[in-house]
C-alpha cells in the first residue's frame, strides 16, 4: 500500500522527506509481489528441485488478473456520469476538463490500481496552457502524509522513483507537494534542488482507498492460488514421470546391447517362466485430486466475491432476479470501492475548482459547486432487457419517467436526452392538433394547412 504516515508538522525538511521515502522502500516487497502475481509471476516460478533429473513443471494461474479485470470490467466498466444540479455552465466546463484529461479511461486505471494494491494515487498539474490536468501515479512511488486529528488530512505527498541517466548510473528523483508548494530534488546530488508554489490551494493528489483496511482484491486468496498452483504442477510432474517411468524385470539379467535393442523394438523376450517385465507406477488419486483442485477453485471464487463465470448455473437463461443473486457478492464489494471512489472523485472536482478560482476561470464558489454534483456509477451487468422493459411498462403508472429512465432501463445511455426526446415529441403532437379545427358540432376538421401536412405522411409511409 502507499505509505500512510501521520505528522504533526505542515511541512518536511529534506532529511526528513528521505527518511520516509527509506522507510517506504522497506515496505515494497508487499507490493511487488502482488504486482507479480497480477502478471502471473506466482510464487510457483520459483521453485526449485533437489534433484535435477526430476521433473519440475511451474504451472501458474492468472487468478490474480482474472480478479482485478473481472472486479474492474464490472465496477468501472462504465464511465461514471456527472450533473451539477442543472448548471449547464458548469457541466460543460468539467466536461471539457474531462474530455481534455480521457477522465474515463483514468479512472479505469485508478480503479485497477486500487485493486491491485489496495491503493491508488493522482497526481493534478497545470499543464503549459494553464489547463488542469491529472494522471495516476504508482503506489510503488507514492507516500501519503495526513495529520494527526480525527479526520486525517492530506498535508502532504511524496513521489520518488528512480531512473538511470546517460551514464547508466541510477537517479532518485523526488517530489515533495504539501498545500502551497512543490519541491523538487535528487537524492543523489545535493545541489539539484527546485522549490516552487503551486494553484490547487491544498496538497494537488487524489488517494483513492479500495476498503479501509488498503488491502488488494486478490490478497486474501494469495495462499489458495498458490495452492493451485502446487497442486496442479506436481499432477504435472507425475504425468511426466508416467512417461518415463521405470522398466523393472526380474528373472533374467541384461546387458547393455539388451537396453538398446530393446528402445529400439520396444519388444523383450522372457524365456525364464519366473520372469517377469513391468513399469513401475505411482498411483494417482485421480478423484481425490480433482475433487481437491476443485475445491480450490471454489474457494478463490467464494473468497475473492468474483463469481466463476464458467460455472453451469451461468450458462443458462438466468431472470434478472437470479443474475443479481449470483453477483451480489461482487455488488457488496463494489458497493464498498464506491463509496471510497466516490469521495476521491469529489476531492477532484474540489481541486479543480480550486485551482480554477485561483486562475480567475471560474467565478462560483467550490462549495456550491460541491454541493451540487450528482455523481453516478453504473455497473457493467449484461441485462434481460425484455425483463426490464416489461418491468418498467408495469410500473409506469407509479413512477415518473426520470425514475424509470435512471434504475431500470441502463441500456438508455443518456437520461437527459431521452428526456429531451419525449418532450419534443410531446410538443410536435401537441402543435399537430392545435393545425386542427372544430366545426359547430365538436367534430376536428382538417384546415388546409394540417390536412397538407398529413397527406404528406400518408404518401411517405405507402411508399415506404
Amino acid at each position: 500500500m502507499v505509505l500512510k504516515t501521520h505528522s504533526v508538522k505542515e511541512e518536511l525538511t529534506r532529511t526528513e522527506i528521505v527518511e520516509l521515502v527509506n522507510q517506504h522502500n522497506g515496505r515494497l516487497p508487499r507490493l511487488l509481489k502482488l504486482k507479480d502475481m497480477y502478471e502471473n509471476r506466482n510464487g510457483i516460478k520459483g521453485r526449485l528441485q533437489s534433484d535435477d533429473s526430476k521433473p519440475n513443471n511451474k504451472i501458474s494461474h492468472p487468478y490474480a488478473d482474472y480478479i482485478v479485470n473481472s472486479i474492474v470490467g464490472y465496477f468501472m466498466g462504465k464511465p461514471v456520469t456527472y450533473s451539477f444540479n442543472d448548471n449547464q455552465e458548469i457541466t460543460a466546463l468539467f466536461d471539457d476538463i474531462y474530455k481534455y484529461n480521457d477522465e474515463s479511461a483514468e479512472n479505469t486505471q485508478l480503479a485497477t490500481d486500487a485493486s491491485i494494491y489496495g491503493v491508488s494515487c493522482e497526481l493534478m498539474y497545470l499543464d503549459k496552457e494553464l489547463n488542469p490536468r491529472f494522471k495516476a501515479i504508482s503506489p510503488l512511488e507514492a507516500i501519503a502524509i495526513y495529520d494527526t486529528s480525527v479526520e486525517e488530512n492530506l498535508i502532504g505527498f511524496i513521489r520518488h522513483w528512480k531512473i538511470k541517466d546517460v551514464d547508466n548510473k541510477d537517479v532518485d528523483y523526488v517530489e515533495y507537494y504539501n498545500s502551497y508548494k512543490v519541491v523538487k530534488f535528487t537524492t543523489n546530488d545535493n545541489s539539484v534542488y527546485e522549490e516552487q508554489e503551486h494553484f490547487w490551494g491544498d496538497v494537488p493528489v487524489v488517494v483513492v482507498e479500495n476498503n479501509k483496511d488498503l488491502c488488494s482484491d486478490f490478497e486474501k486468496v494469495v495462499d489458495l492460488i498458490d495452492a493451485l498452483d502446487k497442486v496442479v504442477s506436481d499432477t504435472a510432474n507425475d504425468f511426466e514421470m508416467f512417461t518415463n517411468a521405470i522398466l523393472v524385470v526380474t528373472g533374467m539379467d541384461l546387458e547393455e546391447e539388451d537396453y538398446e535393442k530393446l528402445k529400439t523394438t520396444r519388444v523383450m523376450n522372457i524365456k525364464d517362466v519366473s520372469g517377469k517385465a513391468a513399469y513401475l507406477f505411482k498411483d494417482l488419486p485421480d478423484a481425490a485430486l480433482e475433487n481437491y483442485k476443485n475445491r480450490l477453485v471454489d474457494d478463490i471464487h467464494k473468497f475473492s466475491s468474483v463469481p466463476n463465470m464458467s460455472d453451469e448455473n451461468f450458462a443458462n437463461n438466468l431472470s434478472g432476479v437470479s443474475m443479481q443473486f449470483k453477483l451480489s457478492s461482487l455488488e457488496f464489494k463494489c458497493a464498498t470501492k464506491e463509496s471510497y471512489f466516490r469521495k476521491a472523485l469529489l476531492r477532484r472536482i474540489e481541486l479543480i475548482c480550486n485551482a480554477l478560482s485561483l486562475l480567475g476561470k471560474l467565478t462560483i464558489k467550490t462549495d456550491e459547486i460541491i454541493k451540487s454534483v450528482d455523481i453516478r456509477f453504473t455497473r457493467n451487468t449484461i441485462n434481460n432487457n425484455d425483463e426490464l422493459a416489461t418491468r418498467a411498462l408495469q410500473l409506469s403508472t407509479i413512477l415518473s419517467k426520470e425514475t424509470l429512465l435512471e434504475n431500470l432501463l441502463p441500456f438508455i445511455p443518456s437520461v437527459e436526452e431521452e428526456l429531451e426526446r419525449l418532450a419534443k415529441e410531446k410538443e410536435e403532437k401537441l402543435n399537430s392538433i392545435k393545425d386542427f379545427d372544430l366545426d359547430d358540432q365538436g367534430h376536428f376538421v382538417n384546415s388546409a394547412k394540417a390536412l397538407e401536412g398529413v397527406e404528406d405522411e400518408q404518401d411517405e409511409e405507402t411508399e415506404e
